[in-house]
């Protein structure tokens, strides 16, 4: 599995390596136009991630509207299923989750992430 995490800290997106790498490739973006680049390249390459963790709190943009963006180019490119995504945060505001929703995040974790959540949301989806 192809797993892409977009997270501003450091220390997050290390943690989330360290767990997701038993379970495949996984590649971290800083930034939210840097994550936006290695998906839309990722498709380009025929080589697509299954697998999307996204920081709502990202400081160059906001996680929702990057799934919006990320949403928008699937229907463009006319995906046959649109790829997973978990959103990431710290608050876990309603409001935030039912946008996530809406634009069809699949699960949303609060930071710091615990293993054993991560893996469960994971088996909920059916990806490991």
């Amino acid at each position: 599995m192809r797993i892409l995490v977009v997270e501003d800290d450091s220390v997050g997106r290390k943690v989330l390596r360290l767990f997701l790498q038993p379970y495949g490739t996984v590649l971290t973006a800083s930034r939210a136009d840097d994550g936006i680049g290695a998906f839309f390249a990722a498709y380009h390459e025929r080589d697509p991630f299954q697998l999307v963790f996204l920081d709502i709190g990202l400081p160059d943009r906001d996680g929702i509207e990057v799934l919006a963006e990320l949403r928008q180019f699937e229907k463009a490119m006319h995906y046959n299923s649109p790829t997973h995504v978990i959103m990431l945060t710290g608050d876990s505001s309603a409001a935030n989750m039912n946008q996530s929703r809406n634009l069809g995040a699949l699960k949303y974790l609060l930071k710091p992430v615990i293993e054993s959540e991560l893996l469960d949301q994971l088996q909920s989806i059916g990806l490991i």
